[in-house]
């Protein structure tokens, strides 16, 4: 869609320059559309469980070299957890209101193996797939993260690092610096923001926020500006870093996420700037090179250790 701003607009409106950016791998969501309407639905379902809530507990057990250090548990993913993996006579088996200590640990195991090991093992096939589409090597990546995830304060350029989990990016750039946040120094400088450049050949899965709600990506393409534009990448993924830098952030916040064909109106007939505001935070930006795709290993089941540190809590939103 071609968007018609006064050029004096154009730095205010960041998020319009952000757009034709996303546009220009149209090709590239196009393909994954096509290879997304062949998969079973198992690989749909994993996905979509994923991008809800599942990328939590997967990449932080990758994170971790495939250990489980932490887990919350709350009464929603317990009681559907549950009802999933049992028939209705085993379901007593587990209580969340009156949980046997004794038989935690096998449900525990059950979780980790058929929601986290499942779900990476599901997600790992689908990047070697013959037919999965592959990115050109000229799109530009972004990565936002809240602190050094894969970088120290003491990285310097020339180093390497791995992604060993999945790589969440998007090639909207206000979308990712919304994942960024811990302050690092007295200067106060948000990190990180990971720019990532050269992936030639590099498989990927297209799963855009709203696409993902409707299912079968039926939605309309940028239908609106709250999408996060989301390139899922495979895991152990090498880069070398480029170039490091701090940036004044002038992104635009909206107040109110809404379709470009409304913001377009707004911009036409109002003067009212209330609809967003601007960040001016600094930012630590490291620029990286993609180097190669490391040997994906198989996922071994998980067993339970008692070290594991449960927060288990009723709160449905916790």
């Amino acid at each position: 869609m071609t968007l018609f701003i006064k050029t004096r607009k154009i730095n205010t409106f960041r998020k319009y320059n952000s757009t034709k950016k996303v546009l220009k791998t149209y090709t590239n969501i196009k393909n994954f559309k096509k290879f997304y309407k062949n998969i079973s639905k198992i690989e749909k379902d994993t996905i979509q469980f994923y991008k809800l809530n599942g990328y939590i507990d997967i990449n932080k057990y990758l994170y971790n070299n495939n250990k489980l250090n932490e887990l919350f548990i709350n009464e929603w993913k317990f009681s559907n957890t549950i009802e999933k993996l049992y028939s209705n006579n085993t379901k007593n088996l587990f209580n969340f209101k009156n949980i046997n200590i004794e038989r935690l640990p096998k449900y525990i195991e059950l979780y980790v193996n058929t929601k986290i090991i499942k779900n990476i093992t599901i997600l790992d096939k689908l990047f070697i797939s013959k037919d999965i589409p592959k990115l050109i090597g000229n799109e530009v990546l972004f990565r936002g993260t809240s602190g050094d995830t894969y970088t120290t304060p003491k990285s310097k350029i020339g180093d390497t690092l791995i992604f060993n989990s999945f790589t969440s990016s998007s090639t909207n750039i206000d979308v990712s610096k919304n994942f960024i946040g811990n302050k690092i120094n007295k200067d106060k400088v948000i990190c990180c923001l990971y720019v990532l450049n050269g992936l030639k050949d590099i498989p990927y899965i297209y799963i855009p926020w709203f696409q993902i709600q409707k299912k079968q990506m039926k939605a309309k393409i940028s239908s609106s500006i709250g999408d996060e534009f989301e390139y899922l990448l495979p895991r152990n993924l090498k880069f070398k870093i480029k170039k490091i830098e701090t940036i004044l952030d002038d992104t635009i916040s909206y107040v109110n996420p809404t379709t470009f064909e409304k913001l377009t109106k707004i911009i036409k007939t109002s003067k009212n700037n209330n609809i967003f505001k601007k960040i001016n935070d600094k930012i630590k930006i490291y620029h990286l090179d993609f180097v190669e795709h490391l040997p994906v290993e198989p996922i071994e089941p998980y067993k339970y250790n008692s070290s594991i540190k449960l927060h288990i809590n009723t709160n449905h939103n916790n």
